[in-house]
């Protein structure tokens, strides 16, 4: 019997441990053929230290991609459906990693502990389509949106066309993060009252999970963000309150040259609303692993136990 050659795509290249390799790997398959009507086969994982590298067959991902195409055409509405159930899914994951892991966990017996995983395993479920379907997404409308630009603007042109139109609406957390901790040094360096100690804490509760994109890793400490800190009180007040502006200004910039852009090329209808949406799974793309990160630091305690 001859066997078909597989060409292989190269995802991606991360620490991960066995049981994210268990949990996402099996999403790709049948979550994610129930969600969009194609499931991810020819997956591999190849494994080198701690360090897993994920390769997709390439007729796999066509596969995928043709049938995210084919829900899209006879469904106008799935594309906002998708950008929902992605939210919701993110949100759910979160939610039952820290309900599974609640309460005295010493006291339960293995069969409590083992269905408290399994409502885990079922949140994944949930989730990992997620992980596939709005890179999906991107690819699709961006090639609507090259196509267009290359009418409009030319083909020098269409890099910087497209960039500005995939501008995020949002900013993720590691960016939320990056400002509330320079607002807490300008607060300091300008003399302001304050009660350092409390803010930093406040701090810790708000963002100590974002360090933790695998389950056995560390989340940050106090100290992690005093020595973050301690950098940016090293910094001129100038030069930190111009750093701090430019940060908070940057989306609004954005969002600015966006609507120039679309006005400029007289970009509307439905594509337009396309575009829009796609500003939506560009903010997506680190949003999924940021809850993931949140959801890895909830869960620790019943994979302690």
């Amino acid at each position: 019997m001859n066997s078909k050659k597989i060409t292989w795509k190269y995802l991606l290249s991360r620490r991960w441990t066995i049981l994210r390799d268990e949990l996402f790997t099996k999403g790709y398959a049948g979550p994610l053929e129930e969600y969009v009507g194609a499931p991810g086969r020819n997956l591999l994982v190849v494994k080198e230290g701690e360090k897993h590298t994920l390769y997709h067959g390439l007729e796999s991902l066509k596969g995928i991609s043709k049938a995210l195409v084919e829900k899209l055409k006879g469904n106008k509405d799935f594309d906002q459906r998708i950008y929902k159930d992605c939210i919701r899914a993110c949100e759910n994951l979160v939610s039952v990693s820290e309900d599974v892991s609640r309460g005295a966990l010493n006291s339960l017996e293995p069969e409590e502990l083992i269905k408290r995983l399994e409502r885990f395993i079922e949140a994944c479920d949930q989730f990992a389509p997620f992980l596939a379907l709005p890179n999906n997404y991107e690819i699709y409308i961006t090639d609507k949106i090259k196509q267009f630009l290359l009418e409009k603007v030319g083909e020098r042109e269409v890099a910087e066309y497209l960039q500005k139109l995939m501008s995020p609406k949002e900013y993720p957390f590691q960016i939320l993060e990056q400002i509330d901790l320079a607002k807490i040094a300008l607060r300091v360096k300008k003399g302001e009252e304050t009660n350092l100690d409390k803010e930093l804490n406040d701090h810790l509760q708000k963002y100590q999970w974002l360090s933790c994109y695998n389950f056995d890793e560390d989340e940050f400490s106090l100290d992690d963000f005093r020595e973050r800190l301690d950098v940016l009180l090293d910094l001129p007040l100038k030069e930190l309150e111009s750093k701090t502006e430019d940060i908070i200004k940057k989306l609004e910039r954005d969002d600015l040259e966006f609507k120039t852009t679309v006005k400029k090329i007289d970009l509307s209808g439905e594509l337009l609303k396309q575009v829009k949406l796609l500003r939506e799974f560009v903010f997506l793309r680190t949003y999924r692993i940021e809850m993931n990160s949140q959801s890895n630091f909830y869960l620790r305690p019943l994979l302690k136990e």
